[in-house]
């Protein structure tokens, strides 16, 4: 997916867009774990929500699960083991507790350089406006 990719979605009577910023670049030091993208609501009239989903692969293959990031916060507002981590057959697979704690700790060392790509999306925008 291409970098700042805007998508119009409507939702419960609100008009927003789904602004993307890839995380392509963001190297997560587990070789089973891959960050594909942000994904920032901005409601219309009200501008971009304090909240981000941050979207992930895990051995090659896009999680439908995206873990919920508090911008204000910058932290992670989930509980990772509750997601469900889907194989290439698209099969539920069971983490052992070591697998979920890896998992854990590359999103919380991620959790400064997606919340810097992040801010510098939101730089680049507003250049364009002055």
């Amino acid at each position: 997916m291409e970098n700042r990719t805007i998508v119009d979605r409507n939702t419960i009577g609100y008009k927003y867009k789904m602004h993307n910023v890839s995380l392509k670049n963001l190297e997560s030091g587990n070789d089973l774990i891959e960050f594909l993208r942000v994904e920032i609501p901005c409601i219309e009239g009200h501008g971009p929500m304090p909240f981000i989903r941050v979207r992930f692969a895990y051995n090659g293959v896009e999680q439908e699960s995206a873990y919920p990031m508090d911008l204000d916060k910058e932290a992670f507002l989930t509980r990772f083991e509750q997601a469900r981590i889907k194989n290439q057959s698209a099969q539920e697979i069971t983490l052992d507790q070591t697998a979920w704690k890896e998992l854990i700790d590359t999103f919380q060392q991620a959790c400064p350089e997606i919340i810097a790509a992040v801010r510098t999306f939101y730089a680049e925008r507003w250049k364009k406006l002055f």
